[in-house]
């Protein structure tokens, strides 16, 4: 059903394109400015008609600024007449629809703050309000699944959320001062899967330091580099190694690359960490 009324049809007829216009004519008019509403001795439509198409409204006698406008379009052939025809609404109309819609249901319906989508496009995650719990939404089907528990307190917030490249498992971020924490999260069922502490060391997590690959959740903290398990958040892991941000894994999760230094002062650089 569309949000907008809108329809388009196609007529064929074996009678020439002369033929259709003398007919048509004869229940077109000419629009007038001003009308007399009592008056009835008039044709149907009122618009104009050339051997192109035409453009026409039905004549009433009273207001209605949903009166669509009828257009048509002539295709002229050997076996006759085509005449593809459009009714729409009045632009104007439209944008007064389009306005209210926005103004009122802004106020009614819940915001929507998506988070982060799948590398293959196919999944988002969406916070529904601020502080709200989180929609795991198929982009594909439609499909919404909410995440069964809120993923804040109201004492926090979540500065980065993450979602495996099979898009079943979600990762976010939670930091209330001074602890920051990872929970993994089931996008087929909904449910919290594993929670794990990332740092209790203040501002040592960032929203671009952290990356998801097979199996493994890999992060950069003031700690070093550590690895988690991701499906049961358990900390593997921890390396001896400067700080890295804008962390990105290979499909096989041999090679990690990331930004190392102050990128202020231009004294940073790209490093490639492989794994044994």
């Amino acid at each position: 059903m569309p949000i907008l009324p809108d329809n388009a049809f196609t007529i064929q007829t074996h009678e020439p394109l002369p033929d259709v216009i003398d007919k048509l004519n004869a229940h077109i008019e000419a629009p007038k400015t001003f009308r007399w509403t009592l008056a009835r001795n008039h044709a149907p439509y009122a618009g104009t008609i050339s051997s192109d198409g035409f453009e026409v409204r039905r004549i009433i006698h009273y207001q209605n600024s949903f009166l669509p406008r009828i257009r048509g379009r002539f295709e002229s052939g050997s076996q006759g007449t085509v005449i593809r025809i459009t009714m729409r609404l009045h632009p104007l109309v439209i944008g007064f629809l389009v306005f209210w819609y926005l103004t009122w249901y802004s106020a009614t319906i819940p915001r929507f703050y998506p988070r982060v989508i799948s590398a293959d496009g196919k999944t988002a995650l969406v916070e529904l309000g601020v502080g709200g719990k989180l929609v795991a939404w198929d982009l594909l089907s439609n499909q919404q699944i909410i995440l069964q528990k809120k993923w804040s307190d109201g004492f926090g917030y979540m500065p980065s959320a993450y979602i495996s490249g099979d898009g079943k498992t979600a990762v976010t971020i939670y930091y209330r001062q001074p602890v920051t924490d990872l929970r993994v999260w089931d996008l087929t069922t909904g449910m919290l899967k594993a929670e794990g502490r990332v740092s209790s060391t203040r501002n040592s997590f960032g929203y671009n330091n952290l990356v998801l690959s097979r199996d493994r959740i890999i992060g950069s903290t003031d700690e070093g580099l550590k690895v988690w398990n991701l499906q049961t958040a358990e900390l593997e892991a921890t390396l001896e190694h400067e700080k890295m941000i804008n962390l990105v894994v290979s499909s096989d999760g041999k090679l990690l690359a990331g930004i190392t230094g102050n990128s202020e002062n231009q004294d940073s650089e790209i490093q490639v960490l492989r794994r044994p």
